[in-house]
């Protein structure tokens, strides 16, 4: 089956990372264009900005503002109203934008990044990397900090208020600021000290024989999953949500690793570290495994919470890929502003299964790209990983299971699924094909991927085979 979808409808993310942050200096002067809002060729919109969703002149108001700054009006619930500017920006930087206004009700400054400029507003959800507001109250400066994503390339400063909400503002100005990129810490120092000896009598395992050699300044403790302690736990890892011998497994792997193995449809499994980190810089985590099912995650935080559970409630932000068999997995993070500690978590999710043998992991911390002047600013900088394929014309998102996986999804959800070959099933054109059944005491089967865009039309294309005899 080919599933073609110029949208997805957004899927299982799950991730879990801490930063650790140290105070960024040499702060630039604001890069808004035209930040008091003046129409200097009268055309009715202020100089450098971009009215998204746009005035009527009538319930919905952007104009000058007597004595400078911006009229912001919007008496209509049934329609949103908001002005926006695109700014270059680079990875790992540091952004602080904020805003006065005075009057009644409220609307929000945004800060949304993205590799690129959307060819129109309603493209931007398929393709942005984090997002970032804060409400601005009348009488007092709102302030909004954010840390550009890794292949972050452009920001889009955003003045809004949604359909439900009404305000009636004089905007005044709007700042922003930029602060110099952080340097990565020396791998002597980054480096996680040594698991603790065996005590005396422990058996010590067999030495652990990685899948390819580690990276240096690796900032994870026991990369290989190695229990030196005879614990039943790889040093320095904490099993969450933990195995039970039976139908969930962590264990040592034959020749060195950890079996992952989750039958149990009723429960998680996972495996978990925290590591030191700072905000701005880019981390790169890998794995090598064998078999599907599992989850690389990165959840970052201001700090460690005191029992997992209590960790959405502080997370800043998260990232995740599905491990595939056979090859070095790669997931690519920068730390978000006030981040000091990150999550890095092998995980499956309680419907569904795994059976993997993961060989290794690393993660390593590197500096943003470095700055080349402006032009580095505005994009013209080589990210660190390839860019992917170009879509076929039209297209914003593809699914087609060609990588052999679900990497291309979010996730999966529900009853049984598996991408199988030519050979084991009806391929419609390439190589695989996504296969999917519900038992009787299942309710769904998912592939998950994107979230449409707000605004806009969004159209979905997908090719399923029915076989002859289905019984619906």
């Amino acid at each position: 089956m080919k599933q073609i979808l110029p949208c997805w409808r957004h899927g299982l993310l799950l991730a879990t990372l801490c930063l650790g942050a140290t105070a960024l200096v040499a702060q630039t002067a604001s890069s808004v264009k035209n930040p008091t809002f003046a129409d200097a060729d009268g055309d009715g919109t202020p100089d450098g900005w971009n009215p998204y969703p746009p005035a009527n002149g009538d319930t919905l108001v952007l104009a000058p503002a007597p004595g400078g700054g911006l009229v912001f009006k919007d008496n209509d619930k049934a329609n949103g109203l908001g002005l926006e500017q695109w700014i270059p920006v680079q990875e790992g930087l540091r952004y602080t934008a904020s805003a006065e206004a005075t009057g009644t009700g409220g609307i929000s400054l945004t800060l949304i990044f993205a590799p690129r400029k959307p060819s129109k507003p309603g493209d931007l959800k398929s393709i942005q990397l984090s997002e970032k507001a804060v409400h601005i109250a009348p009488g007092k400066t709102a302030q909004v900090v954010a840390v550009a994503p890794a292949g972050a390339k452009w920001m889009k400063l955003w003045l809004y208020c949604p359909k439900i909400g009404i305000a009636d503002l004089v905007i005044k100005k709007v700042d922003l600021a930029s602060d110099t990129p952080p340097a990565a810490a020396p791998a002597s120092t980054a480096a996680a000290a040594p698991a603790p000896a065996a005590p005396a009598g422990a058996t010590v395992p067999a030495p652990v024989v990685p899948a390819g050699p580690i990276p240096e300044g690796n900032l994870l403790k026991a990369p290989t999953f190695a229990d030196s302690d005879g614990d039943g736990t790889p040093d320095g890892w904490n099993p969450y949500p933990p195995a039970n011998g039976g139908t969930l497994v962590l264990s040592p792997a034959p020749g060195g690793g950890l079996v992952f193995k989750d039958n149990d449809k009723d429960n998680g499994l996972g495996l978990e570290q925290w590591v030191p980190v700072q905000e701005g810089l880019r981390y790169l985590a890998t794995a090598d495994a064998t078999g599907t099912g599992v989850l690389l995650n990165l959840i970052f935080a201001p700090k460690k919470p005191n029992k997992p559970g209590d960790l959405k409630s502080i997370q800043l932000g998260e990232k995740s890929v599905r491990l595939a068999a056979g090859k070095t997995n790669e997931l690519i993070a920068v730390a978000p502003a006030g981040a000091k500690w990150m999550k890095v978590w092998f995980y499956c999710p309680k419907i569904g299964t795994a059976d993997s043998v993961i060989r290794q992991a690393s993660v390593t911390a590197g500096a943003p790209a470095a700055s080349a002047g402006p032009a580095a600013a505005a994009g013209s900088a080589t990210a660190a990983t390839p860019p992917a394929a170009p879509l076929p014309s039209g297209l914003a998102n593809l699914i087609d299971f060609e990588t052999g996986d679900f990497s291309q999804a979010h996730g999966t959800e529900g009853g049984n699924v598996s991408v199988i070959t030519a050979a084991e099933g009806p391929v419609r054109e390439g190589k695989y094909a996504f296969k999917s059944s519900v038992q009787k005491n299942q309710h769904r089967a998912e592939v998950t991927g994107p979230r449409c865009p707000p605004y806009g039309i969004a159209r979905y294309g997908w090719s399923l085979y029915v076989p002859k005899e289905f019984d619906a």
